[in-house]
């Protein structure tokens, strides 16, 4: 049984589909069932059943599917420990983060990083913490940037930035001047809330008590179109405080504490725990700690 079989017999299992496996492996579904085939001709047994649009694995499918994993995972980890054989970092790095990692953090890691392993080839992953814990879980990332906390205990995370929520609302908002404000003074407001993710999760519990008073004007995806709906005051949202600096220093917006809520978002790298760490995942891990451990706010 060849590498393309033990590979399309994953993905299948993986996406429970053939056509989805055939997509992200950059296949025909013809040539994906040709190669399911073959290893169901080779091992004597039916891998997957049917049942409409989605096929489930039978139970040698499914040892056949784990000792699939383990063996990729293998090459994966044999084709790393000999990139590392190079005097320095080099090969490629897949990371994963989130839309607003990407672009609020990233940018100052990656500079410091290719500043100083010009080698590496740098790809990012961007989607949802979740996802990117799925990804990394899987093994088709060689880490990523997720927003705790998470739950997985394949994974090992080091936490390397701290930051505050805090209260976003216009320069012209009559709270703009205040030391601090209750989540009661905002309910006159209307609230823009994100679709998903930690800041949502957040924001949900801090109005589920106020769900009668609170007003929902927008709930938008992307942080950088709810800055600009606060700035242009069509309502107020809560904010990590380092997403908003530029806005903060043109005077755009104002970022007020909450009184009585001790609000903070933290930012964790994470690995999978068994990996072997090539060179090239070691020096990000290094230059994330360099540039972003020390600056933790409390």
């Amino acid at each position: 049984m060849d590498y393309a079989q033990i590979r399309a017999v994953v993905e299948v299992a993986r996406l429970q589909s053939f056509s989805r496996a055939a997509e992200a492996l950059g296949l025909t579904q013809p040539a994906i069932s040709a190669q399911v085939r073959a290893a169901e001709d080779e091992c004597g047994f039916r891998l997957f059943d049917r049942l409409g649009r989605n096929v489930y694995l039978t139970r040698p499918g499914a040892v056949l599917a784990d000792y699939g994993r383990r063996l990729l995972t293998y090459r994966r980890e044999a084709h790393r420990a000999l990139t590392d054989l190079h005097a320095g970092p080099a090969g490629s790095l897949l990371l994963g983060a989130t839309e607003a990692i990407c672009t609020y953090l990233l940018p100052a890691i990656i500079k410091e990083y290719r500043a100083l392993h010009p080698n590496v080839g740098v790809s990012i992953f961007r989607h949802n913490t979740n996802r990117v814990v799925r990804k990394l879980s899987e093994g088709a990332l060689d880490a990523g940037f997720v927003s705790l906390p998470v739950s997985a205990d394949d994974l090992q995370v080091t936490p390397v930035f701290k930051d505050r929520w805090m209260a976003a609302v216009s320069a012209n908002n009559p709270l703009a001047h205040a030391d601090k404000v209750r989540v009661e003074d905002l309910l006159q407001f209307p609230f823009i809330l994100p679709e998903s993710g930690h800041t949502r999760t957040v924001m949900d519990r801090l109005l589920a008590p106020h769900r009668r008073r609170a007003k929902i004007a927008f709930e938008i995806s992307g942080i950088e179109v709810i800055k600009r709906f606060v700035a242009e005051g069509m309502g107020v949202t809560l904010l990590s405080e380092t997403y908003a600096a530029e806005e903060v220093a043109a005077g755009r917006l104002k970022m007020i504490p909450i009184a009585g809520e001790k609000l903070s978002r933290e930012i964790g790298l994470a690995v999978r725990r068994d990996d072997y760490l090539p060179q090239a995942v070691r020096a990000l891990i290094a230059v994330t700690k360099k540039l972003h451990l020390g600056k933790r706010k409390n």
